[in-house]
């Protein structure tokens, strides 16, 4: 039987507390897409295709609803998960994707992996959607990390010397290459286009990072 994980219970928590108005509209459901649990779904939905969507318990509930009857609170921390989604921030990497409205007229959203914008229907004009891959959906440090993002915590990145920072932009981009199953996101035809992208391919990125 699926349930909703107290990971996933406690970013409802956390933000209903800071935001009393805020209130849960739901986490597990027995429904198609991250709200359900794996072992109810058929293997062509798109919430369990995913090789961070094949792992993690089965009966877990991956996605959350947070409604918000007060629009500019849902504009203000939507904005904050498009914001770190577009910078790539890593305390949002473990989620599949968000959506939401950051204008109050218009329903937007980030694939947070892919790197591109996503959309869905009306209703998240009033609420916040956040699905989790799902073997990060019982996992403390995840939802502490959307938790850091949602209320507005700035990311402080670890000091890292030149050498580490090349070693660990070196082993993501070979697991991104690859991917876990082996058929990474890059084929053959983008991977160069992403390596030599003006100003923002590896090179550059690690020269910003030199700088700094």
């Amino acid at each position: 039987m699926g349930y909703s994980t107290p990971a996933i219970n406690s970013v409802w928590e956390r933000v209903h507390e800071a935001i009393p108005s805020t209130q849960l509209g739901g986490i597990y459901g027995n429904k198609p897409g991250y709200h359900n649990c794996r072992a109810n779904l058929p293997s062509s939905d798109y919430s369990v295709q995913k090789p961070d969507d094949k792992k993690g318990d089965a009966q877990a509930g991956a996605g959350l609803d947070l409604t918000f009857p007060n629009n500019e609170d849902e504009k203000r921390l939507m904005k904050r998960l498009m914001d770190a989604g577009r910078a790539g921030d890593p305390r949002v990497h473990n989620l599949r994707e968000c959506f939401g409205t950051v204008d109050g007229q218009n329903v937007t959203g980030w694939d947070f992996r892919g790197m591109y914008p996503v959309t869905s229907d009306d209703s998240h004009l009033w609420h916040i959607h956040i699905s989790w891959y799902r073997l990060y959906a019982t996992d403390q440090k995840t939802a502490d990390d959307v938790v850091s993002v949602l209320l507005g915590d700035e990311y402080e990145a670890d000091d890292m010397n030149k050498d580490d920072t090349r070693a660990e932009i070196a082993a993501a981009l070979r697991n991104y290459h690859l991917g876990s199953d082996g058929s990474g996101h890059w084929t053959n035809e983008n991977y160069p286009n992403v390596i030599k992208d003006e100003k923002n391919g590896v090179g550059d990125r690690l020269t910003r990072l030199e700088k700094k």
